[in-house]
């Protein structure tokens, strides 16, 4: 091959090899795990209510109020796990993961100026792009955040005043929707530099026989 490797080339190569490592691990573990985070909190939220008194006396919960809060919170997470462990999410999560290992091994062939290596990123960063603007955006994982957000709100019942309780919604909502687009940006602006990166003629070069 032609020249010696770049710089430009080392640090793309290991910034490649660490994000996707870290990347596939956290995506493959939540697509194989599914609704198990979801089962979990709704255990430690039975075993948090169980110490509540429930009663008629001051400082009680009447029994008619507990069981509709009972009643709430079963419908609410039994739609969580249900969107968890939809094939859509666990695809989407397998998705994530399968791309983020296949940085890995683009990273490892970079360094070794494989050519193969800059075709397989131009489609590794391509397909990224769409998966992610797609799980952020348009996904079902995206109904679970918000409802998340609802159930941490909606928990502090009477412990805080309702017009704070708005505030709190609104501002929970304004945040996703602002980490959303963050993260679409960040996306789409990695992966677009990634494919500008490895089509520029000098870094071609880099990746061509020379016999």
């Amino acid at each position: 091959m032609a020249g010696k490797r770049s710089a430009g080339v080392t640090v793309v190569a290991v910034l490649l090899i660490l994000a996707g490592g870290i990347g596939g691990c956290g995506s493959l573990f939540s697509a194989a795990v599914g609704g198990g985070p979801i089962e979990r909190l709704s255990q430690q939220l039975d075993q948090q209510l169980e110490r509540v008194p429930v009663g008629t006396g001051e400082g009680q919960v009447p029994p008619e109020q507990m069981a509709k809060l009972r009643e709430d919170l079963d419908r609410r997470f039994a739609t969580l796990r249900q969107v968890m462990e939809s094939p859509q999410v666990r695809f989407g999560s397998l998705a994530q993961g399968i791309l983020a290992l296949a940085a890995v091994i683009v990273g490892f062939g970079l360094l070794g100026r494989s050519p193969w290596a800059r075709k397989v990123l131009l489609g590794q960063a391509s397909l990224s792009i769409v998966v992610g603007i797609w799980w952020l955006a348009f996904s079902p994982f995206v109904s679970v955040q918000r409802e998340m957000q609802t159930l941490a709100v909606d928990l502090l019942g009477g412990a805080v005043p309702l017009s704070v309780q708005l505030q709190m919604r609104q501002s929970m909502e304004f945040a996703q929707t602002i980490g959303q687009w963050v993260g679409v940006l960040c996306i789409v602006g990695w992966n677009g530099f990634l494919i500008w990166f490895v089509s520029r003629p000098s870094v071609r070069a880099q990746f061509q026989k020379t016999g």
